[in-house]
């Protein structure tokens, strides 16, 4: 699952629109829309959302940013892996490891 299917099953769960999930996290609709469509409109290409809108997300969520990494972790090591190159991690959880052990936490 990617990110945006996390955030749709979540606003499914709960039953609310785009716009009040986005209210919640303090983006806009269309940056949601996109998030969970996993495409920007303009270029076609896929969303790469910096780990601060991931924490945004995640608050919007009611829940940490950790937990929000481990649970886009899990669900993309879920799944069979289809080359050697599916086993790394998303470079958000990368990046979000290094800059916490640079503070001297380890995960």
């Amino acid at each position: 699952m990617t990110l945006g299917d996390i955030v749709r099953q979540h606003r499914k769960n709960l039953g609310i629109s785009m716009y009040d999930f986005a209210e919640k996290c303090g983006l806009s609709k269309g940056y949601i829309s996109m998030i969970e469509n996993n495409v920007n409109p303009i270029n076609g290409k896929p969303i790469t959302p910096s780990l601060s809108t991931i924490g945004q997300i995640a608050d919007g969520m009611g829940m940490s940013l950790i937990a929000l990494l481990e649970l886009m972790y899990d669900s993309h090591h879920s799944q069979k892996p289809q080359n050697k190159n599916d086993d790394i991690l998303p470079e958000e959880f990368n990046e979000f490891s290094r800059f916490i052990g640079k503070l001297g936490y380890y995960i």
